[in-house]
């Protein structure tokens, strides 16, 4: 795996599920890009996924010769990369004395008999060819993996037991729960999913460095259990973070008129917690029923237990989270109506203090013959001060009930 940074033509159409024809690599823009990442061309042999941060947060994701937008507005074309990493689609890995290694997969004959897990994101027809060819394993589609029913999402056929279950793909103004994979076929675990998820990524990471415990790919699977729980604890921290400054910013802002950007804020966070709550169950569900399959020996059955209990005190921590928000959202909700009411109030009243001077020049405007005032000196400025009484007098009385 590595790092690079690349002046890409970002001109296609900005759909996020799309792949279109598009300049991997763009002279005219690459001093853009030069000092942001080091250079590192894409590889020819084979696909490859390259996976672009810009400094406004946006994930662009790119393939060899091709680019798709993930979350890009239609308004952004051309933008400014911060980091970029390339990945493999097709990625297999031996255990060595606990340690992952990786092996390099240019062809079917890469995939060995060693090879305890094979992690494929989004791959080709030629990479499942491979797989068939090497392992005699069908992977299932993408679309299937989106299955709401517990019946595909856990299943057992002649390819092996297979298991479906979200992970949450964090970003700050989109997340999503992505769907992923695992089969088993003897001692062998395949995983396959639409993109790359950090909790995958978090899981390699640390099993390359031993800072897992592996002992066979259903440890594997429990690993990647593990990391999902540990990565959506630190989403709902990060939302509980986000929660206690949007209660500060509620608060200490009443009788600010214009609160659309913290009802904005409350709402990104509702969706954060429900997709994560979302994702939890499902994985409560997939432990439930792989706990009592029997796949697992003692030791790891225990391990799982403790993942369900981890899940569980997750699930009351979004509940609670829930409830905040909903407070905060009737709250957020209540000002403004009291704001609105306060307008409201001051038409009222200035509409009552002129209704009296209106109705005392619409009786001196009346065209009467017999009208002693209109031809009394002091008429006028009768007039005149009977309008200001008028006015004053409400005016007062409104101020002595409090009611200004």
């Amino acid at each position: 795996m590595g790092g690079g940074a690349y002046a890409v033509n970002t001109a296609c159409a900005p759909h996020k599920k799309s792949l279109h024809a598009a300049t991997a690599l763009h002279d005219g823009l690459r001093a853009k890009y030069t000092g942001i990442c080091t250079p590192s061309p894409l590889p020819a042999t084979r696909p490859r996924l390259l996976e672009c941060r810009t400094f406004s947060g946006l994930m662009l994701t790119f393939r060899a010769g091709f680019c798709a937008y993930r979350h890009i507005p239609a308004a952004h074309h051309t933008l400014p990369l911060l980091r970029c990493e390339t990945h493999d689609m097709l990625m297999a890995f031996t255990l060595n004395r606990g340690y992952l290694e990786q092996v390099a997969i240019n062809a079917a004959a890469d995939l060995a008999a060693g090879v305890i897990w094979v992690d494929a994101i989004a791959p080709t027809d030629e990479e499942r060819d491979w797989l068939r060819e090497a392992y005699q394993q069908e992977l299932p589609t993408i679309a299937d993996l989106y299955e709401i029913e517990a019946t595909s999402r856990f299943f057992e056929t002649e390819n092996g037991l297979h298991i479906s279950s979200y992970f949450l793909n964090y970003a700050d103004e989109n997340s999503e729960n992505i769907s992923a994979a695992f089969v088993f076929n003897g001692e062998r675990l395949f995983t396959l999913r639409e993109e790359e998820l950090a909790a995958f990524r978090l899981f390699r990471l640390r099993a390359r460095k031993g800072l897992i415990t592996l002992t066979n790919s259903k440890s594997i699977m429990l690993g990647l259990f593990e990391t999902k729980v540990e990565n959506l604890a630190d989403i709902l921290e990060r939302v509980a973070a986000e929660l206690e400054n949007t209660s500060r910013q509620v608060l200490g802002n009443a009788q600010h008129d214009d609160m659309e950007s913290l009802l904005t804020s409350i709402a990104r966070q509702e969706d954060v917690n429900g997709k994560v709550r979302i994702s939890m169950m499902d994985l409560q569900r997939m432990l439930y029923l792989l706990l009592r399959s029997g796949i697992l020996n003692a030791e790891q059955s225990e391990r799982l237990r403790d993942i369900i209990r981890d899940s569980e005190s997750l699930l009351a921590s979004t509940s609670f989270l829930f409830d905040k928000v909903k407070f905060l959202l009737d709250t957020t909700l209540g000002f403004i109506n009291v704001n609105q009411n306060k307008i409201i109030k001051i038409f009222s009243v200035a509409a009552v203090i002129f209704l009296p001077p209106t109705m005392v020049a619409s009786v001196y405007g009346m065209n009467f013959d017999f009208m002693p005032e209109l031809h009394w000196r002091m008429g006028y400025p009768w007039a005149l001060g009977l309008m200001l009484v008028s006015a004053v007098a409400p005016y007062l009385y409104f101020k002595r009930r409090r009611w200004l």
